[in-house]
């Protein structure tokens, strides 16, 4: 659980679950300590034993990673995640149900070619291929091209560039709820999700996150 690592996608575990949440919960923890007056080194990243040191062999950047500190906020920039999938795949899935609308029989499917960044060509699953366009933009991006030749000699294309979801793409006010809909109901009670719904949908106005905690007392 370590700052997230990854070990977990490469060597199975559950822990890959938790690990978003955790890092949320030890940042709302973290302002809630120093709000009390704990403090901490003040050479945290750069440090001889710092953050820089023990992750990224020393080559950290302070002045990139505090520039905008108090007034850029990337929560704004978080993405949702619109399929249960891991994230990669998610401008193909959307490249497939663009071309699904088309009236596309898959009888009259010949082949299909998936154009990913140059480091996914290797999972093979489909026929993958390297797209000069999706491999410049990642990591900023997700991005894909699909093509599907018919038998009948056609070649339709889609493209997603960014996929839905986050800031370039983002879901509607009603897909993200029916998104928290669906998945708080497997663990609470219609009344609770109702609820829930209607407090989140309107964060603006309240004073504070505790009524969130009153309403969803999940143990």
């Amino acid at each position: 659980m370590g700052a997230g690592l990854l070990e977990a996608n490469r060597a199975d575990g559950t822990v890959k679950r938790v690990h978003c949440g955790w890092a949320a919960h030890a940042g709302v923890t973290a302002a809630a300590l120093a709000r009390e007056g704990l403090t901490g080194p003040p050479t945290v990243l750069e440090g001889r034993f710092g953050f820089f040191a023990a992750y990224l062999d020393g080559r950290g950047d302070a002045d990139a990673l505090l520039a905008g500190l108090g007034k850029r906020w990337e929560v704004t920039r978080a993405v949702y995640k619109p399929y249960p999938a891991n994230h990669f795949t998610h401008p193909a899935i959307d490249c497939a149900f663009a071309l699904r609308a088309g009236d596309l029989d898959p009888g009259d499917i010949e082949e299909i070619e998936l154009g990913v960044p140059a480091r996914l060509a290797l999972a093979g699953r489909v026929r993958c291929v390297a797209d000069d366009r999706a491999s410049g933009l990642f990591p900023l991006s997700f991005g894909a091209v699909l093509r599907i030749r018919t038998r009948g000699g056609t070649t339709l294309t889609h493209r997603v560039d960014s996929s839905r979801g986050g800031p370039g793409n983002p879901l509607s006010s009603e897909e993200l709820a029916l998104k928290f809909r669906l998945n708080a109901s497997r663990a609470l009670p219609e009344e609770a999700v109702t609820a829930l719904d209607r407090r989140i949908a309107g964060p603006a106005e309240a004073q504070d996150a505790r009524h969130i905690a009153l309403i969803s007392p999940v143990t």
